[in-house]
């Protein structure tokens, strides 16, 4: 065999299926060399790598976008015990398709992360699922559709 694996026979025969049955017609491939996002330079170890460079282009972020969190155009609002870590989730929801509305610190919030809705939408559920929060039921006096509070245990494991 030219390779080495530790691989069960089992395992490699599952993942020979996998690739057979998945179709590659409706993947998008991206040359992240040619896109402007890497750039190459010397690694700290000596050797000659791809560097990531801040900010991430257009072409690449739409890649991570989605249409269901578009679509529901819900309002968001996060509260955070750091404006900097605020600004990096929301980030992410931005990406991800979101519609961020405010962003406001409140210091001392002693808790992981809470995603408070009105109505149980697909925008929410996968919010509670990518950063692991919990939920619960917002008012509906509430201006905002999803409100996310960002702890300090939050910070500590993001």
């Amino acid at each position: 065999m030219p390779y080495q694996s530790n691989l069960s026979l089992k395992d490699k025969v599952q993942l020979f299926l996998f690739s057979i049955f998945v179709s590659t017609s409706d993947k998008t491939h991206l040359e992240l060399k040619d896109s402007g996002f890497l750039s190459y330079e010397i690694l700290p170890d000596g050797s000659n790598g791809f560097i990531p460079k801040k900010d991430l282009p257009r072409i690449v972020l739409s890649q991570f976008s989605d249409p269901q969190i578009s679509n529901e155009n819900q309002k968001i609002k996060v509260i955070s015990v750091n404006r900097l870590l605020a600004e990096k989730v929301g980030q992410i929801i931005n990406v991800a398709g979101g519609n961020l509305t405010l962003i406001e610190e409140e210091k001392g919030l002693d808790l992981d992360c809470l995603v408070s809705t009105k109505k149980k939408t697909t925008t929410s559920v996968k919010i509670a699922r990518v950063f692991n929060c919990q939920t619960e039921k917002l008012g509906e006096d509430n201006a905002f559709d999803i409100v996310i509070k960002l702890g300090k245990s939050f910070e500590k494991r993001f």
